[in-house]
């Protein structure tokens, strides 16, 4: 049998404050490969709504549904993925309000012969590692809003929010995505360290070893008084020897 060229996983843990409530996580994230493509989408809801963590599970929902079209009809680009993904995620809410279940949204889209696509809308990071340990950082831009309001899939001329790139499918061995919980407690100068390590310590690592040791590290974050959910994804390139 053969292998598709990507493998991933992901662990998502309530944060301290929603526990603490008696909340659900407001993080949500999904995956979805169909012979050599795949999607992956990770998605924050955000507090100041109602329903955060629905927004946030039919965000990444509304990402799958948007790449099962790309992947259907064989399209060439995924430039369209943040409009669909946005007019989706309207739709899949059913009879609630959009501006009551807002949520950011991360997405990396690979298909053989297309390249690989990624996109951000909010806060949260998605990290784009080389094999020879570059890494580059698709973040948010500080400067697009007050301190306290966040860019979602709500918030008006969302579809010109996203921060987007397409390259090559050879270009980066791995990419990583996270929720804010995890980005705000980095220091500036340790996040393409923490991308890769996570990266390159845990291709080695089978389940279910991996997907214990990343909950309780998660559990046990080590920044003082933290409290947001946490959810982190990572996509990798396969190599021989690789289950």
């Amino acid at each position: 049998m053969t292998l598709a060229p990507w493998a991933s996983w992901g662990v998502s843990e309530t944060g301290p404050e929603h526990l603490r409530l008696g909340l659900s996580n407001q993080d949500a994230w999904a995956l979805q490969s169909l012979g050599s493509s795949l999607a992956v989408a990770v998605s924050d809801g955000l507090g100041s709504c109602p329903h955060a963590a629905l927004g946030a599970q039919v965000a990444c929902e509304a990402v799958m549904e948007a790449a099962q079209f790309h992947f259907r009809h064989s399209v060439q680009s995924f430039l369209a993925m943040p409009m669909l993904t946005r007019t989706l995620w309207g739709m899949l809410l059913g009879g609630y309000l959009p501006e009551e279940c807002s949520a950011t949204c991360l997405l990396v889209i690979t298909a053989e012969g297309a390249g690989v696509f990624l996109g951000l809308l909010g806060d949260g990071m998605i990290a784009a590692c080389m094999a020879d340990g570059t890494v580059d950082l698709l973040l948010p831009d500080e400067s697009e809003g007050f301190a306290n309001i966040t860019v979602g899939l709500a918030s008006v001329g969302s579809a010109q929010r996203w921060h987007t790139l397409s390259v090559p499918d050879d270009r980066y061995c791995a990419f990583i995505l996270c929720t804010d919980g995890i980005t705000h407690d980095l220091e500036p100068e340790s996040v393409r360290a923490f991308a890769w390590n996570v990266y390159s310590h845990y291709r080695q690592v089978k389940e279910p070893e991996r997907q214990l040791d990343v909950q309780e590290w998660l559990r046990q974050w080590p920044v003082p008084g933290h409290m947001d959910d946490k959810t982190i994804v990572c996509v990798y390139r396969r190599e021989e020897g690789d289950e």
